[in-house]
C-alpha cells in the first residue's frame, strides 16, 4: 500500500493508480485541490505495484544534454497555435504521419460549461490543436499510461509529452524498459497549480464580469510572443468576443508566475536540474535576441522573434535521431546549453516558494477563489501604488541632482 509520508514526496503523476492491478487507488484532491493517491484498503491485495512505480521512491534514469538548438517552425499556422517555436507540434505531426499516436495535455471546454485539463491520446492531425499551447495547470492522467503501454505492445509509435515528473511517472510505469517506439519529451516546467483552483478562478471571472468563458489560452500570440493570455467569452446578449490580456491582469496567471500556487513538491523538484528524464526537453528560448543576435531576421538570421522561438535539448541517442529529422524540417541553430540554462533557471534549480503561498492556499481552502481574487486585487493595488510612489520619488531625486 502506497504511503505518502510528506506531500513534497508526491508529484501526483498517477503512476501508482495506473499500476494498481485491482483498481484500489484513485487520485483525490486535498483541501487545496491538489491530487494525491487514495487507497481503498478493502480492495488492496498488498502486491507492492504502487510502491515499485513511485519515481520519488525509486528514481529512474536521467540524462545530461548532449546538444541544444534554437528552433522555429516554417509553418505559419502551426507556429501561430504553438506557445513558442512549434517543436512539439512538428514532432507530433511527424509521429502521426508514421502511423503513431501522441499523448499530451489538453484544456477543453466541456458541454456542461466546465473546463478539463487532462492528458489525451490522439492519432489525427485534426486533433493536434488540442495539444498545442501551454497549460499552466497540472493535468489529470487518468489511464493514459495504460493506453500508452497498449499502443507500444502493439508496435505503434508513441510520442509522450508532459512535465518532467509525468515523463518520469510513465517511465516507472513501464518499468524503465527502453521501448524503441516511445519518444518522451519533457517540458521546462516552473511548477504546477491544480486544476480545481483554475476551474474556480474561471467561475469567479464569469460571475465578476457577468459573462460565459468558452476558451482560455495562457499563451496568446495574436500580437506577439510573450506572457500574454487570451480568452473567448459570450456576453449577456449572446455575442461572442475574443480578447488578449497581459499576465499581470489575471490573478491566477500572476500567482502562477510568482510561485504562489504550485504543488508542494515543485519547490523541491528533483527534475529542475541539468539531468532530464525525457529524450528531448523543450521550452521557450527567452533572450535569444541578446544572446544570438545574428540569428534574428532583422540581422539576416532565420528567426522572427515576435512569432516565438523554442529551445530544444537533446538528452539521449533516440532524442538525437529525432533531432536530426526535425532540424531538416524547421529553422534550427545549434546553441550553447549554458545560455539556454541561464535563461531558464528551472534547468538548474526549482522555483522559489512564493512568500504569499500559505496565505493564498488558506484563503482558498476556507473561503474559495472569490476570497483569493479579492485579496489579490487589494494586494495588487497596494503594490502598484508603492511602485508609482517609488518611481515618482526616484524621478524627483534625479531632477534635483541635475
Amino acid at each position: 500500500m502506497i504511503n505518502i509520508l510528506r506531500k513534497s514526496h508526491c508529484s501526483g503523476c498517477s503512476a501508482c493508480a495506473n499500476a494498481c492491478p485491482v483498481g484500489a487507488i484513485v487520485m483525490k484532491p486535498d483541501e487545496h485541490g491538489f491530487l494525491f493517491p487514495a487507497v481503498d484498503v478493502s480492495k488492496c491485495i498488498d502486491c507492492g505495484s504502487c510502491d515499485n512505480v513511485c519515481h520519488f521512491a525509486n528514481p529512474n534514469d536521467r540524462h545530461h544534454c548532449i546538444a541544444a538548438y534554437a528552433m522555429q517552425s516554417a509553418d505559419h499556422e502551426l507556429l501561430k497555435a504553438s506557445a513558442s517555436g512549434g517543436v512539439f507540434a512538428s514532432l507530433a505531426r511527424e509521429i502521426i504521419a508514421q502511423g503513431g499516436v501522441v499523448a499530451g495535455c489538453t484544456l477543453e471546454h466541456t458541454c456542461d460549461g466546465a473546463f478539463e485539463v487532462k492528458h489525451i491520446v490522439i492519432n489525427s492531425l485534426n486533433d493536434l490543436h488540442k495539444l498545442q499551447g501551454s497549460k499552466y495547470v497540472q493535468s489529470s492522467m487518468d489511464d493514459t499510461y495504460v493506453k500508452v503501454k497498449e499502443f507500444l505492445d502493439r508496435g505503434i509509435k508513441v510520442l509522450f509529452s508532459g512535465t518532467p515528473c509525468q515523463v518520469a511517472g510513465l517511465k516507472s510505469f513501464l518499468t524503465n524498459a527502453d521501448h524503441p517506439d516511445l519518444l518522451t519529451v519533457d517540458i521546462i516546467c516552473h511548477g504546477v497549480p491544480n486544476a480545481q483552483m483554475f476551474y474556480d478562478y474561471i467561475k469567479t471571472q464569469e460571475k465578476k464580469h457577468k459573462l460565459k468563458i468558452t476558451d482560455f489560452r495562457f499563451r496568446d500570440k495574436s500580437d506577439t510572443w510573450g506572457l500574454t493570455g487570451g480568452v473567448s467569452y459570450t456576453d449577456d446578449n449572446g455575442k461572442k468576443h475574443t480578447v488578449s490580456f497581459p499576465a499581470r491582469k489575471s490573478s491566477f496567471y500572476k500567482l502562477f508566475l510568482g510561485g504562489e500556487i504550485f504543488r508542494e513538491c515543485c519547490y523541491h523538484c528533483p527534475y529542475a536540474s541539468p539531468e532530464r528524464p525525457g529524450d528531448l526537453t523543450i521550452g521557450d528560448f527567452w533572450g535569444i535576441e541578446k544572446n544570438y543576435p545574428e540569428s534574428i531576421s532583422a540581422n539576416g538570421g532565420p528567426f522572427k522573434v515576435e512569432k516565438g522561438v523554442s529551445c530544444m535539448l537533446v538528452n539521449t541517442r533516440k532524442g538525437n535521431e529525432w533531432a536530426e529529422v526535425l532540424t531538416t524540417q524547421m529553422e534550427a541553430v545549434p546553441v550553447d546549453y549554458r545560455i539556454v540554462s541561464k535563461e531558464n533557471h528551472q534547468l538548474s534549480r526549482p522555483s522559489d516558494l512564493g512568500k504569499n503561498r500559505d496565505k493564498v492556499l488558506v484563503l482558498y481552502g476556507k473561503h474559495g477563489y472569490d476570497a483569493v481574487e479579492k485579496w489579490f486585487q487589494r494586494h495588487d493595488l497596494i503594490h502598484r501604488t508603492k511602485r508609482k510612489l517609488f518611481n515618482l520619488l526616484n524621478r524627483n531625486r534625479k531632477r534635483s541632482n541635475v
